[in-house]
């Protein structure tokens, strides 16, 4: 599955709330805690995400990412959970197992990542609006699919692109870095 998807800095994250809620179907909200573990004995670093997240089992997450038309991101994405239908102390002994299998593959924990967040959807679209730690607040707005082909992924930023303004923010807001790139500045 691939997400395709833009972000974009906010500076009045009240207002935006108020205008997606205007058009779009409120879910309500969730933090996301992640730890991305990184091995860099292949050439270059390879990066796995654990991220825990409000009344969800723990999701282990890789992507091959790519940005693309300079401002949307594609991502080629691969995850799988830890713990699902278990009960909570059950479900930290497979987090224990799972991080000393990364720890025996060469990986360690490299950077720490908290978003509190709230979401939306809108037609095929999430809308998610959140404060990360030390990098202020954000817009992402997301769209999954089966395929990443020239065309889809110019359909889908023309959509990301018209939801955005839809939210009231304008289109120079957009940041194309990852967050793990403005983490490692802070």
């Amino acid at each position: 599955m691939f997400e395709i998807e833009l972000k974009a800095s906010l500076t009045n994250r009240k207002e935006v709330e108020e205008k997606i809620s205007q058009f779009a179907e409120y879910l309500g909200k969730t933090e996301k805690s992640d730890v991305y573990w990184t091995q860099s004995r292949v050439g270059h670093p390879q990066k796995v995400r654990l991220r825990e997240e409000t009344d969800k089992p723990l999701r282990v997450n890789y992507k091959k990412k790519e940005i693309r038309s300079g401002q949307i991101e594609v991502n080629d994405e691969y995850e799988f959970t830890i713990g699902a239908g278990s009960d909570k102390k059950e479900a930290a002994k497979e987090k224990l197992s799972f991080e000393t299998f990364l720890s025996s593959a060469g990986f360690s924990p490299s950077m720490v990542k908290h978003k509190d967040t709230k979401r939306w959807n809108f037609e095929d679209t999430l809308i998610e609006v959140s404060y990360v730690d030390k990098l202020g607040d954000f817009i992402e707005i997301e769209i999954l699919s089966e395929t990443a082909d020239t065309e889809r992924t110019i359909e889908a930023h023309k959509k990301l692109l018209r939801t955005l303004e839809k939210a009231g923010v304008p289109e120079e807001n957009i940041e194309t870095r990852y967050y793990s790139e403005l983490l490692e500045k802070v």
